[in-house]
This record gives C-alpha cells, structure tokens and sequence, in this order.
C-alpha cells in the first residue's frame, strides 16, 4: 500500500521516457492484450449506448405524444419542450455513462498488468470494481472530473488540453492505488501529469492516429480492436514513473 508522500517522490524524480521505446513496448503488449481490449470495449458500448438511449428526453417525449401529430407538426413547440428536459437528462446520461466507464477501465487496466508481468487473468476481472465502495468512489471522481473539465473549458481550449492529460491519469490511481482518498487520487494523477504532459500529449495522438487508421484499414470494425492500444502508452508511463510492487500484483491475482 502506498502513501501518497511516496507516489509524489517517484513521480518527481520519474526518469527520462524515449518516446519511440514506450511506442514500440506498447505494440509488444497490444499483442498480448487486444482479445481482452476488444471485449472491454464491445461491453462499454453495450453498457453505455442503451444509457444514453434511456436519458434522451426525446424518445420519452415521442411515447407520450405518439397521439399528438399537432406537437410533432409544431417544430418551435418541440424545441421549447425539450431543452431543458434534454440537458438535464443528457448530463445524467454523461454522467452514469462515465462512471461505468471509469469502473471498466479501472478493471481493464487490471488485466493489462497482469498479461505484462506474465499472468493470465479472468474476463471477469473487467467488473472488479463493481463493488459498492469503488461503484461510489467512481460517481465522486467522474463528479469531479466533469466539474474540472467543465471550469477548464469555459477558461479557454488550451487549459482544458493541459487538463486533460492530468485527468487521464484519474483511472490509472485509482485502478492500482484504490486505497487512496479521491483528493490524493486527483494529486497524483495531475502530478504525473504535468511531470509527462508532453509526452504523454504525444504519444496519445500518434496511438490514437494509429489505432484508427488500422482500425479503419480493417474495414471499421477493427476500430473496436485497435481502440485499446491508445490506452497502452498510458499505462507504459505509469509503469515507467511509479512502478508496481510485484508481490502486490501476485496477492491481486490471487484474490481476483
């Protein structure tokens, strides 16, 4: 179990990451991981996409005037009916949607450790996190993230890039380290960030490049194949800068 002191001191005296390592160590280990990275995402789209089917005011709002053609007639009134209903609900539909999928990556980024240290992990390790302390932990830093996202984008693009990146790191704290409080969760997350914010900022555009234009090479479908190779350089940073205690990935195994 790490404190936070500690996780601080890695990342501030992290080394220096060559980028076309971490990209090469990051096609090794998609090698090793796509089967499980295309069953995280074919479940995210079955949990998220009928999520934001159930918070879309609109498809509510046609059941109940299926009856009604003059509303349907009247595009003014439609409108009025449904902005507000439709911003509530689709930042409850963002909301529910994110945190699922927070939970998911978090169980996701499990399975990718373990196929790296050479262990063979169970499907089921997707839904580790599912649990009542995590499930709330997860709502509170989605909360939180949607509030620092939300702040940094009304100041302007560029600050809500720079929080991005620090952001992204939220799921890789509280994947390995679920212990901490959220604030120190938030701490660590943006101290890495900032420590590797060029880096980082680098390799997920090129991982992302490259995982849609192979995705897109085998004929779209391949998108929801390649898509988790944008998380792997991520995680190489993570593993480069705070590192895992082995007999702690041992004990994981053991228990999940």
């Amino acid at each position: 179990m790490a404190s936070i002191d500690s996780l601080l001191t890695k990342i501030k005296s992290a080394p220096r990451l060559d980028f076309g390592t971490i990209i090469s160590e990051a096609i090794d280990l998609f090698k090793k991981t796509w089967l499980y990275g295309l069953l995280y995402y074919f479940i995210i789209m079955i949990v998220t996409i009928p999520v934001s089917m159930m918070t879309n005011p609109s498809i509510f709002l046609m059941i109940r005037n299926l009856d009604r053609p003059e509303v349907w007639a009247d595009q003014s009134a439609m409108g009025g009916l449904l902005v507000g209903p439709f911003f509530l609900m689709s930042m409850l539909g963002s909301f529910v949607s994110a945190s699922l999928s927070i939970l998911l990556l978090a169980g996701f980024l499990r399975i990718v450790r373990s196929l790296d240290f050479g262990q063979e992990p169970n499907g089921s390790d997707l839904f580790y996190f599912f649990k009542s302390d995590y499930i709330f932990k997860a709502m509170i830093m989605t909360l939180g993230i949607m509030i620092i996202s939300a702040i940094a984008l009304v100041l302007c693009i560029l600050p809500f890039v720079y929080v991005a990146i620090g952001v992204s790191f939220c799921s890789y704290f509280f994947a390995f380290h679920p212990e901490l409080n959220l604030g120190d969760i938030f701490k660590s997350a943006f101290a890495l960030g900032h420590k590797k914010w060029w880096l980082t900022f680098g390799l997920v555009i090129v991982a992302s490049i490259l995982a849609t234009t192979v995705g897109l090479l085998m004929c779209v479908v391949g998108l929801l194949i390649t898509a988790s190779f944008s998380v792997l350089p991520t995680y190489l940073i993570y593993k480069h800068v705070v590192g895992f205690d082995e007999n702690n990935i041992n004990k994981d195994h053991l228990i999940s």
